[in-house]
């Protein structure tokens, strides 16, 4: 590994978003990371390596959809007055 392993709190702070919400992707398997603490420990200590979390956020972005035409009504060709 040559890239230095990103924090749970770097992650937030990068991301505009609270540590709970980092933690909330990490459980949930859509953000990679690895747990380093001690067997036993429980308390864990993530670590995101950076290619892991680029990963991640190209599959959460987002693409504009495409504009739609809207069709304007066609005024008859003759008004009928009675």
């Amino acid at each position: 590994m040559t890239a230095e392993l990103l924090t749970p709190p770097m992650i937030a702070k990068l991301c505009r978003v609270g540590r709970d919400k980092v933690h909330g992707w990490i459980r949930s398997g859509d953000l990679v990371a690895m747990d380093l603490s001690s067997p036993g420990s429980t308390r864990p200590r993530y670590r995101i390596d950076p290619a892991d979390l680029r990963a991640f956020l190209l599959r959460r972005q987002v693409n504009a959809a495409p504009k739609v035409r809207r069709r304007r009504k066609q005024a008859p060709a003759v008004r009928e007055y009675f």
